[in-house]
């Protein structure tokens, strides 16, 4: 399956891209998401580490299982004022 990857901030400054595109297994799960990035993308991979995932609009655990077509983003820091 074909899952894709937002990008904001840090992290799309890093891969000059709004959004990848990765290639997993069915079943495959958001720790299994992040490490492929990792691996694909090893500048993120100091970064990725530490930022929560979101599926659709809630924070997603490693542990949880991706399905095909899920608005995935990685949310990176925020600021404000």
């Amino acid at each position: 399956m074909v899952i894709r990857v937002q990008l904001f901030g840090a992290f799309r400054d890093v891969v000059d891209q709004a959004h990848i595109d990765i290639v997993l297994p069915e079943a495959a799960t958001v720790g299994e998401l992040r490490a492929e990035i990792v691996r694909l993308y090893p500048k993120l991979g100091v970064r990725i580490g530490r930022f929560p995932f979101a599926l659709g609009d809630s924070f997603a655990k490693d542990s949880e299982v991706l399905r095909e077509g899920v608005e995935v983003t990685i949310v990176g820091l925020v600021g404000g004022g």
